[in-house]
């Protein structure tokens, strides 16, 4: 009889973690819809002039995650930014205005 209630319980379990499983496969395939969704806007905030961490709490994303997105879109390059956004901008990523200003307060320090 003890064997009967130890299958029944095993199989209840199994049948949670299968349930868990499945959500959990459904969270993965959404996180990557809306990773997909979040790189295309961390150039345009990153070249507006947002600090790191203002972009990282936006996005979610520890700083890290941040810069290695940045850097695979070619927007920074491959050294360590430990300055800010700004010190690696082109003449081509300088054309919005707040990128202009805040260049140009840093320039005066």
């Amino acid at each position: 009889m003890a064997m009967t209630t130890r299958k029944r319980i095993d199989r209840k379990r199994l049948d949670q973690l299968a349930e868990l499983g499945s959500r959990r496969r459904e969270l993965r395939a959404e996180l990557a819809n809306v990773d997909t969704e979040i790189d295309p806007l961390l150039k345009g905030v990153y070249l507006e002039g947002w600090s790191w961490e203002q972009i990282a709490d936006a996005a979610g994303m520890s700083l890290m995650t941040v810069s290695n997105r940045l850097r695979k879109q070619g927007v920074i390059s491959g050294e360590r930014d430990d300055a800010g956004p700004f010190d690696q901008f082109t003449k081509a990523d300088l054309r919005t205005e707040r990128a202009k200003k805040i260049a140009s307060e840093r320039r005066k320090k």
